[in-house]
């Protein structure tokens, strides 16, 4: 795996114009992942939403579903589709 991915979860058409991503980057010398739930406006803008140090993969989708509309199996339907192992 590559140290870092950013991950698609959902496009936000009824609510504004922008999408959802979260990006996943691996720790080098310890264990863990850093989540980082981002809006991107569609003009070309960022917006960092929440940024959290977690140990796997599950407890980064639970953060990521408390921080946006998306359900926790839809966040790991995404991280599986972008080549993320939940173990």
């Amino acid at each position: 795996m590559s140290k870092e991915k950013l991950v698609f979860i959902y496009d936000t058409w009824g609510s504004g114009a922008g999408a959802i991503f979260a990006r996943v980057r691996e720790y080098k010398r310890k264990l863990g992942y850093r989540i980082t739930v981002l809006y991107k406006y569609y003009n070309g803008g960022w917006k960092t939403i929440a940024s959290k140090a977690v140990m796997d993969l599950d407890e980064a989708a639970e953060f990521v579903a408390e921080n946006t509309l998306a359900s926790k199996e839809q966040v790991l339907a995404a991280f599986k589709e972008n080549g993320l192992v939940i173990t």
